[in-house]
């Protein structure tokens, strides 16, 4: 038996090896790749407005919140996958309880929602999963990887 992974259906494994990609499946994830790395480093070059303290019960403003949103989204399998567990949506849950403190703290020290700590906690959550989501695609266009 190969070490490939193999296709399931209806939750059996019959044993068929899954096809290497080709060459559009290889192209596809790299641009993939590519673009989540892209993302990354735009995020990076935004640091100072996501840690910027703002007045009262305001937001930095831009669309980093649709990334924000999509990042939260897959944080569950981006965990799941990089750490080779099978928590579920575990992760989301205690990202969640961290943004509650986050959101906590900055109201009580800097009387305001959005400062430093619920911002650097959302910055984090960004960078990790562009980050890992970038070069898992990279990876896997240049083993190709099946799946």
């Amino acid at each position: 038996m190969s070490n490939r992974p193999t296709q399931m259906t209806n939750g059996q494994d019959n044993s068929t090896p899954l096809p290497r990609p080709a060459a559009m499946g290889k192209a596809v994830r790299l641009a993939v790749g590519i673009a989540l790395l892209f993302f990354f480093a735009q995020v990076i070059r935004q640091t100072p407005a996501f840690l910027a303290v703002e007045t009262r019960w305001r937001i930095p403003g831009g669309e980093w919140w649709i990334a924000a949103i999509g990042c939260f989204w897959a944080l569950p399998r981006v965990v799941n996958d990089g750490l080779g567990r099978a928590w579920g949506h575990r992760p989301q849950w205690v990202y969640l309880a961290m943004v509650l403190v986050a959101a906590g703290s900055d109201l009580l020290i800097y009387k305001a929602l959005w400062a430093k700590p619920l911002g650097m906690l959302v910055l984090l959550m960004v960078l990790y999963v562009f980050g890992f989501a970038g070069i898992s695609f990279l990876v896997a266009a240049l083993a190709a990887v099946p799946g």
